[in-house]
């Protein structure tokens, strides 16, 4: 009986390379950081926490090779023909949403129901309460990024995987653009995000039509 319950246990928890303990649900990588949410350990797309992962528009949960306003999902080709997620006639057809849903979440789309994407107070909450620090040359691998590091020890590694525009990622090695599920109240063809380099990281926006990396969270 000793033996099954010791088998059991290691599907849920695991020690990862760093030596913190590391909690496995739906086959991805959580970590608890001391927070209102678990933290997982890597982008979406991403097979560790150093790989820049896949990039996403905001409310699509299939990455592609182009990103603009003439192929995003949820305009007619432009920032001022919304069909989605639209709090001002301005914008679009107005439907009063604001925070993503499950079904247009790419971290839910793509993990499964335990995941989604932070929130933007989620996201503020991770960097008030924890310790960031820009480093230039994570445990040598060559790839910058932010080390998050909770007052439990416990850490997160968000490499700077750049943004995708048009038909190229631009500024992968020196920023990173990080999707909440949070649109912009004022300017609803821009989505909250976390933007870090090496002189920030901090709460900002981007266009929708942006792909952006997503880092999932985990209910406690």
């Amino acid at each position: 009986m000793k033996k099954i319950l010791l088998v059991l246990c290691s599907l849920y928890t695991s020690i990862s390379v760093s030596g913190q303990k590391t909690e496995d649900i739906g086959g991805y990588k959580a970590v608890d950081l001391g927070l209102s949410v678990k933290w997982a350990t890597c982008n979406v797309g991403a097979n560790k926490p150093t790989e820049y992962g896949d990039y996403y528009s905001w409310a699509e949960v299939k990455s592609k090779k182009i990103y603009d306003w003439k192929n995003y999902a949820y305009c007619e080709g432009s920032a001022k023909s919304l069909s989605k997620y639209c709090l001002l006639p301005a914008y679009g057809s107005v439907d009063g949403k604001k925070e993503l849903g499950g079904a247009d979440d790419a971290a839910t789309a793509n993990w499964g129901a335990e995941w989604r994407t932070p929130t933007l107070a989620e996201f503020s909450e991770l960097m008030k309460k924890c310790q960031v620090k820009w480093m230039s040359n994570y445990r040598q691998t060559g790839i910058p990024g932010y080390k998050v590091t909770a007052k439990n020890g416990n850490f997160i590694f968000l490499p700077a995987a750049g943004f995708h525009r048009l038909q190229k990622v631009e500024d992968a090695g020196v920023r990173g653009h990080y999707a909440t599920t949070t649109l912009h109240e004022k300017s609803n063809d821009n989505a909250y995000s976390v933007i870090l380099d090496a002189a920030r990281m901090e709460g900002s926006f981007d266009y929708r039509y942006y792909g952006m990396s997503v880092r999932p969270v985990t209910a406690k």
